[in-house]
């Protein structure tokens, strides 16, 4: 496989200081050239920090990955939402005539940027997965569905209700909705496999593998670099759907909901947070003593204060 990392338009990067930043960052090869080509990709290559770790403190990114022809590629958006630094990933596949949108972010802003660069490709918009209801990653359908209108909507059964009564509201909105069976899905003359998993408080979220780059989206069920939001409950549904993943697909990028673009030990990196606090729980550690361990253990994490909720949740005080 050949990798081409292409000029910086229309999917470049927007506020990195220059294009040879992302091709530094990815695979940790220095070089500067944006053509730079990689003879053969290993997953054993890409670190935790993937993609994007040249460029944090970017308000607004876009990174791509094109392969030789004939193969798909992806591309990826960080979307600063707020000023906590919270971000919502989508991310478009495409090949040499159609693209594909997985989640479509919050605002109208992030919406009206997405839109440009999909027409920028010049391709048509096949279809737009949303992987679970978090509003981060709908609230935009209202904007971006009407500049695709032949695009379908493909979700789990539970997420399309939420959908269709949302939308029954939205002015223009004449997208079709489709369920994502467990398996194969044609997208034009792109293809994933769809997977089903646990229900959650927002109903049965969606995991998505591209099988040519060999890529797992993981939305809600897989994060980096930040603490998750955890109640017992929570706890017991990621483990289950991790495992449901790892036992399912063989993945060489691995394409989280929030944060950067990882390795498949990203997926490890998670289950083994879960594992340390369902441990710490079930040996009675306190609040003040899990909060310790936790933070000694992923230091660099984001989001203390969701740590903090999930600790109140978990742990007795004393």
């Amino acid at each position: 496989m050949i990798v081409k990392y292409p000029k910086p338009a229309p999917w470049a990067v927007r506020s990195a200081k220059s294009s040879s930043d992302v091709t530094s960052a990815f695979y940790g090869l220095a070089k500067s050239s944006a053509q730079a080509r990689v003879d053969q990709v290993r997953p054993n290559t890409l670190s935790r920090r993937g993609f994007l770790a040249a460029l944090a403190g970017s308000v607004t990114v876009a990174t791509s990955l094109i392969p030789a022809k004939g193969h798909a590629a992806f591309s990826a958006y960080r979307q600063i939402q707020s000023e906590k630094d919270l971000c919502s990933n989508s991310y478009l596949f495409e090949d040499n005539s159609h693209c594909v949108l997985i989640d479509v972010q919050l605002a109208h802003e992030q919406a009206a940027s997405v839109i440009e660069d999909i027409k920028a490709t010049g391709k048509t918009l096949q279809s737009i997965f949303i992987t679970h209801a978090h509003p981060e990653n709908i609230a935009a359908l209202k904007h971006i569905g009407p500049a695709f209108p032949k695009a379908d909507i493909i979700s789990t059964a539970s997420t399309l209700d939420m959908l269709e009564f949302a939308a029954s509201s939205w002015p223009a909105f004449h997208n079709r909705f489709r369920e994502a069976s467990n398996g194969p899905i044609d997208c034009g003359s792109l293809e994933f496999e769809c997977l089903n998993l646990e229900a959650d408080e927002f109903g049965a979220p969606l995991v998505l593998f591209e099988p040519v780059m060999k890529a797992l989206v993981g939305g809600s069920q897989i994060v980096e670099g930040q603490h998750p939001s955890l109640d017992n409950r929570k706890i017991s549904t990621r483990r289950h759907n991790l495992q449901a993943i790892t036992d399912r697909w063989d993945y060489m990028f691995v394409l989280p909901g929030h944060g950067q673009i990882g390795a498949p030990d990203l997926v490890a990196e998670n289950r083994a947070y879960l594992d340390l606090v369902e441990t710490l729980q079930l040996e009675g550690f306190t609040r003040q003593s899990a909060r310790e361990i936790v933070l000694s253990r992923f230091p660099d994490y984001k989001y203390p204060e969701t740590l903090e909720a999930s600790l109140k949740s978990l742990f007795p005080l004393t």
